[in-house]
């Protein structure tokens, strides 16, 4: 009898088990399925950008054209300014599909929905499944990681393989050591995606390590040791070939430009001071950033609590590894890329984009708490922010006028108060007012992407975009004048298909006599004495046409 009971005992345990199981990838996949939209929805509509994303599009347009997948190329000239593995995924993706908008971006776009992934096992393995879906509800309302992820640069596959490196290392670190392997290949593969850059990732590692008094017996694993290995066998046949074939080219764009120079100076105008990225962060994390400093605060004190109670619990996770030091890693990377690119000349908004995914995750547990405890502090903090952004989001509605925005500040706080007023008369209110709080959050975010999906036509474009369908069967350069507009080269050699010549003064036009050129109406007015000018077609105040010099 008692055996009897004893197998259906395990019999249903098994079952709820592989229940729970199930209704984990449910919901996984569900996850998912949401993040794909949000990445991928209208991804071609809007134009290349100028700068960084038309210039890896047509980087990676001039592999497929020459066949070259070893020395990168832009404007037909050898470009070493990064490593090429975004670029060789964007080349392989025109050669499966086609050269468009929408498959320069997909490389990043795919890369987002992998970030998703990812920072929802991490979140899953540190604190649980709630948290883990509240991290990616933060996550997929970020405007900045949304902005990226479908941006068709660099920054958001760098960021995947940072993630994914920390989530090897967390399964390393509990006793499975064959994840050393993955690990190291990601960190490689962040390596080969933006250069220097990647050393973020085995920094914030072996600090960790260090810290948690786990340096010297990881150190003496032979899966570590065989997976740095795996990941030079990645990184150093590209440098090496590269450095053979090109020499003091390389070395001068490669590492002392864009390496020494870079750090030391702010490039090409983009400086700013040590508050650069919190300021950023109170523009492009909004309303998520208002919380960010309560959920930085639980990290901090929960690091301290489990460091008083490290000798008692050390052996809950194996490995001398407690919850406590499993999740330092995420604080140890914020504390690395924030520090590290405050330190360095050159400031771009983007370089903080793998920080994203871990203010995330602390959010998500911030809310997670305030769910679980009644009137925690955790609690209280997204009662006071869900307040001050019934206040806040309407003043960033630019079509409405102040009082608009007033009465709509004030509509927002009166229903604020009666929902929650009226779920606090349960016993257990306090959770679904947790809720709503958290939906005013998510409403505020998702006001903040939606423009991203907007078409935002570029004349620049349309215009180049004319010049390749005309006949030119020597390939002749295509004149971009910049005078009295910033007209910028990348796009217009995206989408033109030929050589430019960028003009940015009189001066430099003295040697055109003949030539198909793009530029300001205002700029034929003012060249009209020097030059004659024949239209093809215009795009808002924007011409294409034919430019000859007089006489």
């Amino acid at each position: 009898m008692h055996l009897s009971n004893s197998v259906q005992t395990s019999s249903g345990s098994q079952e709820k088990q592989r229940s729970t199981a199930k209704s984990q990838y449910w919901v996984f996949g569900l996850i998912m399925l949401i993040a794909t939209f949000v990445l991928f929805y209208e991804l071609g509509a809007r134009t290349l950008n100028n700068w960084d994303e038309a210039i890896y599009a047509q980087v990676s347009k001039e592999i497929v054209n020459s066949g070259d997948w070893l020395t990168l190329h832009w404007g037909y000239a050898p470009w070493y300014h990064k490593p090429p593995l975004f670029m060789w995924m964007t080349a392989l993706l025109y050669r499966l599909f086609e050269v468009n908008e929408f498959w320069a971006r997909a490389a990043s776009a795919l890369s987002g929905l992998g970030v998703v992934g990812v920072a929802y096992l991490i979140s899953q393995r540190l604190y649980g499944r709630l948290t883990a879906v509240f991290s990616v509800g933060v996550l997929l309302t970020n405007f900045s990681f949304v902005h990226y992820a479908r941006f068709g640069t660099t920054d958001v596959t760098l960021a995947l393989f940072i993630f994914i490196s920390i989530y090897a290392y967390l399964r390393a670190v509990a006793g499975a050591h064959r994840w050393w392997y993955l690990a190291w290949f990601a960190m490689a593969s962040a390596l080969m995606t933006k250069g220097v850059a990647g050393l973020i990732v085995p920094i914030a590692i072996l600090t960790a390590l260090l810290v948690d008094r786990q340096l010297w017996p990881t150190l003496r694993l032979k899966t570590f040791w065989r997976g740095s290995l795996v990941a030079a066998l990645i990184v150093l046949p590209w440098h090496g070939i590269a450095l053979y074939q090109h020499g003091q080219a390389f070395v001068d764009q490669y590492f002392l430009y864009h390496v020494v120079e870079r750090s030391t100076n702010g490039i090409e105008g983009n400086e700013g001071g040590p508050a650069f990225y919190f300021l950023k962060l109170g523009k492009k994390f909004f309303p998520w950033v208002w919380l960010l400093p309560m959920a930085f605060a639980l990290q901090i004190k929960e690091q301290i609590q489990e460091q008083i109670k490290k000798s008692s619990s050390a052996s809950s996770l194996g490995q001398n590894q407690t919850p406590g030091q499993s999740s330092r890693i995420l604080l140890v990377l914020v504390l690395v890329v924030l520090g590290g690119f405050t330190l360095v000349g050159t400031k771009l908004e983007w370089y903080v984009v793998p920080c994203y995914p871990v203010f995330a995750i602390w959010i998500g547990h911030l809310i997670t708490q305030a769910i679980r405890y009644r009137y925690s502090a955790s609690f209280v903090s997204l009662l006071v922010v869900a307040a001050a952004v019934c206040v806040l989001a309407p003043q960033r509605v630019t079509f409405l006028s102040p009082p608009a925005q007033m009465a709509v500040a004030g509509f927002g706080l009166v229903g604020l108060t009666a929902i929650s007023g009226y779920f606090l008369r349960f016993a257990k209110g306090y959770q679904a007012v947790s809720l709503v709080l958290c939906g005013v959050l998510v409403l505020a975010g998702v006001r903040e992407i939606r423009g991203l999906y907007l078409e935002v036509p570029s004349p620049v474009a349309a215009l180049a975009e004319s010049a390749s369908q005309s006949a030119n069967p020597n390939n002749e350069e295509l004149i971009v004048v910049s005078l009295s507009e910033d007209l910028y080269m990348p796009t217009a050699l995206f989408y033109s298909n030929r050589p430019i010549r960028w003009v940015r003064s009189v001066n430099d036009l003295e040697t055109v006599t003949e030539g198909e050129a793009v530029l300001a109406e205002e700029d034929i007015e003012l060249l009209s004495r020097q030059y004659e000018f024949q239209v093809f077609s215009k795009a808002d105040d924007l011409a294409y046409g034919k430019i000859s010099k007089r006489g």
